[in-house]
């Protein structure tokens, strides 16, 4: 469920806020109950005021944007982006954009169950068959677009902290069930999950270089 801002439902609902999460679906807790998402559990655990401003299938890119967005920011902001930006790039950067900002409109209308599958498929349902593989968002915008999320919460008066993505079982069962399950070809998900641990670890640098 979502609030009245279209933010997921956290255990505690007071203000001010003392934490923000940013983030895709691992932050949204897409197939989760409210209460098992771990914006929730950081709440509940911690006994802070936390908001969950994840939204499935935001990127790297969408985080910078929604850093500059946000309304009264929260002291400390966890960001936990990076797996859709390696994740195959089916459309352009500028029809991927709005996409998502149609898919972000859907949550803030309490329309997300019905729309959000809807908005985020391609227009056919047959994937295309692409020679070689190209992220949605490369290693240097990636980079990029962390610095930028980093540096706007801090001018923002709000502390980031970065989260990497825990690694990604990589062995031949997994792969082709990836691959069976969203229709992409498999060379494409070989190297999607190989990309991995590069953003890995240019989340790990930008965080030592930013000082998060």
């Amino acid at each position: 469920a979502t609030d009245d801002s279209g933010n997921r439902r956290t255990s505690r609902v007071s203000s001010p806020p003392e934490v923000d999460c940013l983030g895709d679906s691992s932050t949204f807790g897409y197939g989760a109950t409210d209460g098992r998402t771990y914006p929730a559990a950081l709440a509940r655990l911690s006994g802070k005021t936390v908001r969950n401003f994840g939204v499935p299938g935001y990127t790297s890119q969408s985080a910078k944007i929604l850093a500059e967005k946000i309304e009264d920011p929260a002291p400390v902001t966890l960001v936990m982006v990076g797996f859709n930006d390696h994740f195959p790039a089916f459309r352009s950067a500028r029809e991927e954009l709005w996409t998502r900002r149609l898919a972000y409109a859907c949550f803030a209308s309490r329309l997300c169950s019905l729309l959000f599958d809807h908005l985020a498929k391609p227009a056919s349902t047959t994937r295309p068959e692409l020679a070689e593989f190209k992220p949605s968002v490369s290693p240097e915008e990636y980079e990029e677009n962390l610095v930028a999320t980093i540096r706007t919460l801090r001018a923002r008066g709000s502390e980031p902290i970065l989260l990497i993505y825990p690694s990604i079982l990589s062995d031949v069962e997994t792969r082709a069930a990836v691959a069976a399950y969203w229709k992409h070809p498999r060379h494409l998900v070989d190297a999607n999950i190989d990309s991995h641990p590069f953003y890995q670890a240019i989340t790990q640098r930008v965080g030592r270089e930013q000082g998060v």
